[in-house]
C-alpha cells in the first residue's frame, strides 16, 4: 500500500500534538546522570572499555558514544 501526501501531514499534526502535551519520544537514557558522571570517572582512573561493558551491561558502541557526549 502506497502512503498518501496527506497521510503524513495529518501524522506530523498528531506528533506535534502529543509533544506539546509533554510526551517524549525516543529510547529512554541507559544510564542516570549519577551513573554516567560516575562511567567518565572510572574511564579517567583507566578502567578498561570491557569492564565498564560489564558493569553497566552496555556495548562498546554505547560507552564511547556516552564518553564523547
Amino acid at each position: 500500500m502506497f502512503a498518501v501526501p496527506g497521510d503524513y501531514v495529518c501524522g506530523s499534526l498528531h506528533i506535534a500534538k502529543a509533544k506539546k502535551l509533554g510526551v517524549k519520544f525516543g529510547a529512554k537514557p541507559k544510564l542516570s546522570p549519577e551513573q554516567l558522571k560516575e562511567l567518565k570517572e572510572k574511564r579517567a582512573n583507566g578502567i578498561l572499555i570491557k569492564d565498564l561493558m560489564t558493569e553497566y551491561k552496555l556495548s562498546k558502541a554505547r560507552i564511547y558514544r556516552l564518553l564523547s557526549g
